[in-house]
């Protein structure tokens, strides 16, 4: 699932984009994070 979400934000770019000050920024990098649950909270691996 973390590939197919890699390829999509580098392909489709309006994905991996913010809007600041009423402008839509596409971000150069693409990085994806996947949160995984324990016991005593999340993390990030």
């Amino acid at each position: 699932m973390v590939k197919a979400v890699a390829w999509a934000l580098k392909h489709h770019p309006w994905l991996n984009s913010t809007l600041r000050d009423e402008e839509i920024h596409l971000l150069p990098e693409i990085n994806v994070g996947v949160a995984v649950a324990l016991k005593d909270g999340l993390i990030v691996p």
